[in-house]
């Protein structure tokens, strides 16, 4: 199929053919085009319908005898009005591919112009290149309070100015066109590119050859955001592994206690304890009791306080 309008050029046309004489007036692409349409083919034009129709004109009644350069592909009889049609029962071949019309009167063959058709039924061959999303490649603080961001990147290869590029971040997809030099920019939400999980664009190209085939083109690039600007990671606390037990009147330090903050984030350890009094060193964290008679208290702090 030809996809997208414009493609189909003028047919070959001539004026009323003289006795015996075949004409083509048109070849028409029947795969893959849209709304099933049949599109007529300029000669020497690409397509991926290894069985166009061509149809012409010729005496009425006569025998039409169709041919790829000297290969016969088969035979057709012109209606009474001289009009004829044939389609290939076997596909051709990709590649170039010479189309006759001959009709033979009282030993005398007469031949039409050659109708060249290049049939190509293999996908487009395309690459597509994703750029920075910022000039270093960092969200930074200022650059988060922007409402969106482009995407951008340059398709080479097989492919048609207006052919689609989605982009796919944190879970939702935005699209956009590539113009005739394979260039595309898509607006994208800073709030999704600042929450994607893995702050990574997943970016396809919906590529069409001139022939009409088609092919998903994938790429992709690794971003990064300023620390605190991403997704929030909870901190990992680890406690003591083995039971600590304070003796009454006697001051006990309570080892083993760390937290780990991928964000750098304030972090939060729980400490209880059960009759009896609790003693902390704090080098800067907070601590915090619970309700009157609660055995909880709340460690507060940054990474390194707490970890001091």
């Amino acid at each position: 199929g030809l996809a997208g309008a414009g493609v189909a050029a003028a047919a070959l046309t001539t004026d009323t053919p003289t006795e015996g004489s075949p004409v083509i007036d048109s070849v028409t692409d029947n795969v893959g085009n849209p709304d099933g349409a049949s599109v007529p083919l300029a000669s020497n034009g690409a397509t991926n319908d290894a069985t166009p129709t061509l149809s012409g004109r010729t005496t009425p009644g006569a025998v039409v005898t169709v041919r790829d350069g000297d290969t016969v592909l088969g035979t057709t009889t012109a209606n009474p009005d001289g009009a004829w049609t044939f389609t290939p029962t076997t596909p051709l071949a990709d590649g170039g591919h010479s189309l006759t019309a001959s009709t033979t009167a009282d030993g005398v063959t007469s031949t039409s112009a050659p109708f060249v058709v290049n049939v190509d039924t293999k996908p487009p061959v395309a690459a597509l290149a994703v750029n920075d999303v910022t000039a270093d490649n960092l969200i930074t603080a200022q650059e988060a309070g922007l409402e969106t961001m482009p995407v951008t990147g340059k398709a080479t290869g097989e492919f048609r100015p207006g052919d689609v590029v989605t982009v796919a971040v944190n879970g939702k997809t935005f699209t956009g066109n590539v113009n005739e030099q394979g260039n595309f920019s898509v607006n994208v939400p800073t709030t999704d590119l600042l929450a994607d999980p893995d702050t990574q664009l997943e970016v396809t190209l919906a590529a069409t050859d001139a022939a009409g085939n088609t092919a998903n083109v994938p790429g992709s690039k690794d971003y990064n955001v300023q620390a605190g600007l991403g997704p929030n990671t909870a901190p990992v606390n680890s406690l003591p592994t083995t039971a600590q037990t304070a003796v009454s009147g006697t001051a006990k330090d309570i080892a083993g206690i760390s937290v780990n903050d991928a964000d750098g984030n304030l972090a939060t350890a729980k400490l209880s304890v059960l009759n009896g009094i609790l003693n902390v060193s704090l080098n800067g964290a907070t601590i915090s009791g619970g309700a009157n008679g609660s055995p909880t208290f709340t460690l507060s702090g940054t990474q390194a306080q707490i970890n001091a």
